[in-house]
């Protein structure tokens, strides 16, 4: 079983236009108009996706979870990453606890924290990024430690992009090293070789939005931090637009020419821009949006060119409860659901709509407590 994880030139007024990479293959910009999305609270979840499997996790002292960030799927386990507690711990497919990636302390193999992983797929091993530690401590799926690849700078989010290159998120952590550069692209030694999105504000750390990294089937998927566009990182370090997101003009701001940072932004409650975190498959393509001050999930279905908001879908929806999608393996999204999500839909008239989408859902929601740990949910689009 494979391992599959979770600049800006608009050059025509028709939906796409195309830019050539360094192998001379063109790629395609996709413009993603948000002009007519539907939020009529409408729609049914079962529509437009169809639930594969629901897992609830194991809850007990050792596999308990605070803040899960990301998913993966590597020969029936799940390898789920709690930020909070910088831990990452492993579950089968029946939500029974396995055992705990790596630990906290100061020897060899350990840490004293980690705000990312990644299942590397090239090498067959599982990374975690150790920010205290300014390195990626490589371990086999076993949790035998491997070794550690040291970096000369902070970051927040990584990705291998192939077998010899990995894609690190900066945010706005400027240093004598990277500068006011929002991505690093390093080869597999963590020897910088790019230093690219470059930030003018030194101001923009005060604010806790940021961009992203995510692995997807063409090496990374990378979101500058407060913008409209995803950009998609190849083997050769070529960063070029692949999604532009059209908002209204009134909610766009040219981010590079006006200094961001938490007063503007409270004073200016109608700015949009992507979210930390958004999921690409072949079918789809997920993401968040800082919305009017509010976080948004939207789905973009490629073949038709829809785009559906989460509003779209009716009160109880399924739809309404899932969080982002935290990865992806093939094309089924993997996302999650938490008490906080579910709770208010208590009553009979929800939970009948969420037994109506899903009954494998219902059953699970109608069992969870509080302290239980999260709802895996694996679902996928409907061909259509």
């Amino acid at each position: 079983m494979r391992t599959y994880l979770f600049f800006i030139a608009i050059c025509c007024s028709y939906c796409s236009c195309s830019n050539r990479d360094s192998t001379g293959k063109f790629t395609t910009v996709t413009t993603i108009d948000f002009s007519g999305v539907d939020k009529s609270h409408s729609g049914k979840f079962g529509d437009y996706f169809e639930v594969e499997k629901v897992i609830q996790l194991e809850t007990d002292s050792a596999s308990m979870l605070a803040e899960v960030t990301k998913v993966g799927v590597y020969d029936s386990s799940l390898f789920v990453f709690d930020r909070k507690y910088s831990a990452l711990k492993v579950f089968d497919f029946y939500g029974k606890y396995k055992f705990s990636i790596g630990k906290i302390g100061q020897g060899e193999g350990e840490f004293t924290k980690i705000s990312d992983f990644s299942l590397n797929e090239f090498d067959r091993t599982i990374w975690l990024y150790s920010d205290s530690g300014r390195g990626i401590m490589v371990y086999s799926f076993d949790g035998k430690f491997v070794k550690k690849i040291q970096l000369p700078f902070f970051a927040y989010y990584m990705s291998p992009i192939d077998k010899n290159s990995i894609a690190f998120y900066i945010n706005f952590n400027e240093s004598e090293r990277v500068g006011k550069n929002n991505l690093v692209i390093t080869d597999s030694d963590g020897e910088i070789v790019k230093m690219l999105a470059p930030y003018k504000s030194s101001e923009t750390h005060a604010f806790g939005f940021t961009g992203y990294v995510a692995h997807n089937r063409g090496g990374v998927l990378f979101g500058k931090a407060f913008n409209d566009t995803l950009y998609q990182i190849n083997g050769n370090g070529d960063v070029l637009p692949k999604y532009h997101l059209d908002f209204d003009v009134s909610k766009s701001r040219d981010w590079e020419s006006f200094p961001v940072h938490k007063q503007n932004f409270e004073t200016r409650k109608d700015w949009t821009f992507v979210q930390s975190g958004f999921v690409e498959t072949d079918k789809v393509l997920s993401f968040t949006l800082a919305e009017s001050m509010t976080l948004k999930k939207y789905f973009y279905f490629k073949r038709d060119s829809l785009l559906l908001s989460e509003d779209y879908f009716r009160k109880g929806s399924f739809a309404r409860f899932l969080n982002q999608p935290r990865s992806f393996y093939g094309n089924t999204l993997i996302s999650m659901l938490n008490s906080e999500y579910f709770l208010p839909s208590r009553n009979p008239e929800l939970l009948s709509r969420i037994k109506e989408e899903s009954a494998e859902m219902f059953a699970k929601l109608s069992t969870h407590k509080e302290t239980d740990n999260p709802i895996i949910v694996f679902f996928q689009p409907k061909m259509r």
